[in-house]
């Protein structure tokens, strides 16, 4: 019988309660791993990628920008980190979907257009759960930059979109033209055959999403969530990040968190639900709106202070996706991905009791194997994983986490870390 190999990360906070993240072949069937610089260096084509550690590029030199790249990319939760370029970003031209990724670090500045993630994005791309810190250039006048994605590219593709869900940018964001937090520009226009201006950018949208950066602008449209952005909705989204315009003689202001939308007739709006702390961004949350934009509970002075309490974001999945704590981030929001990064305090300083229920319950065939792997949060935690089964003549299991199905029945994995520990159930058939 052909084994079946899995694999489950069994994710251990020390002295902080705990949790698993399953991920099992089935997961990532059809997709190519990354565990290496050089094999981030060849994503190609419309395949499927996945990262299985955090990808370090400090040592691997100058970053040039993947030239196009329209599958999925899925971080798995890991980052890559240090990217340094004088070209753009990780990609140059990108659509299909990104999810699940970290960009610790960039150092960007670029003569033209400058996006961590992407320089500009053709066709329709889908971006969720990712977050950036760093910084990103654009020393180009007439260009823009952004925290994630710059801008579209041209105005030929008429069904192009772009979707932000879950993102936070942490980054420095500078340009003269359309800096943004997350997006610097979804506007493009394109004459029809019939000479009707078409606005590209309506059916794109930002939710969900937190910039926490600072947004420095030359001259226009500088905003702390998008550039500029034409149609579409904006919603659920916060900044308390610093924006502002460098030149004094500008007529446009910045906006905390839209620089601009279009005032041409052929804008159909864009609906905004977000709020702002309008001592870091000047004096409103759109810096120059059009007649058509559409705002709905849009706040615009909210207490800095208020940004570090729960009940500020709603719409946001503090459960699953979002985390806060007075004692993490200074008291801000976080993707629950970037937990990693930080020392997760305990209340009253105890450690969290054992689990008293299964975390994850995996079902396995005789000869069946399984891979266990313990990860430490906070990084920079100390301790070793030690596995052990009840009934190994069901399901044994190594030191290093590997087990092995034999025998019909039921068997309990427990992973103990330090007085922490994890049990998962293994049913053998």
């Amino acid at each position: 019988m052909k084994k079946k190999i899995l694999s489950v990360v069994l994710v251990v906070a020390v002295a902080v309660s705990l949790f698993v993240v399953p991920v099992s072949a089935s997961k990532w069937e059809g997709y190519i791993k990354i565990s290496t610089p050089l094999e981030l260096s060849q994503i190609i084509g419309s395949s499927k990628y996945y990262l299985t550690r955090d990808i370090d590029l400090k040592g691997f030199g100058l970053w040039s920008p993947i030239s196009s790249f329209s599958g999925e990319l899925d971080g798995n939760g890991f980052a890559i980190r240090n990217l340094t370029s004088i070209e753009g970003g990780l990609f140059h031209r990108l659509s299909g979907k990104v999810r699940n990724l970290g960009l610790i670090n960039v150092d960007i500045t670029s003569p033209n257009d400058a996006g961590a993630l992407a320089k500009i994005y053709n066709g329709n791309l889908v971006v969720e759960n990712c977050y950036v810190t760093g910084k990103v250039l654009s020393t180009d006048i007439n260009s823009v930059a952004a925290g994630l994605v710059s801008r579209i590219e041209g105005g030929y593709d008429i069904s192009a979109s772009i979707t932000f869900n879950n993102c936070l940018n942490m980054a420095t964001v500078t340009t003269t033209s359309g800096p943004g937090g997350i997006l610097g520009s979804n506007a493009s226009w394109y004459m029809s055959v019939s000479g009707e201006v078409v606005n590209v950018g309506d059916s794109s949208s930002i939710t969900n999403s937190i910039n926490a950066g600072t947004i420095i602008g030359g001259k226009t449209h500088t905003g702390g969530i998008a550039g500029y952005f034409v149609g579409g909705r904006i919603n659920n989204c916060y900044n308390y990040g610093t924006v502002k315009i460098t030149n004094s003689q500008t007529v446009h202001t910045p906006g905390g968190i839209l620089g601009e939308t279009s005032a041409a007739t052929y804008n159909r709006g864009s609906v905004i639900t977000s709020i702002i702390n309008s001592a870091t961004t000047g004096r409103t949350a759109i810096g120059y709106p059009s007649e058509n934009t559409h705002t709905e509970q849009l706040r615009a002075n909210v207490p800095i202070g208020d940004f570090k309490k729960q009940e500020t974001y709603r719409g946001l999945d503090f459960n699953r996706v979002w985390y806060i704590h007075p004692q993490v981030n200074n008291g801000y929001p976080i993707l629950r991905t970037m937990m990693k990064l930080y020392k997760i305090p305990t209340e009253n300083n105890r450690a969290a009791p054992a689990a008293t229920s299964f975390e994850i319950e995996i079902s396995l065939r005789t000869g069946d194997t399984l891979n266990l792997g313990a990860a430490l949060i906070p990084t920079g935690s100390s301790g070793t994983a030690t596995y052990s089964s009840n009934k190994t003549s069901i399901a044994s299991v190594t030191n290093n986490g590997r087990v092995t199905a034999r025998a019909k029945g039921t068997a309990v994995i427990t992973v103990t870390v330090g007085t922490s520990s994890k049990r998962v159930s293994v049913r053998v058939t």
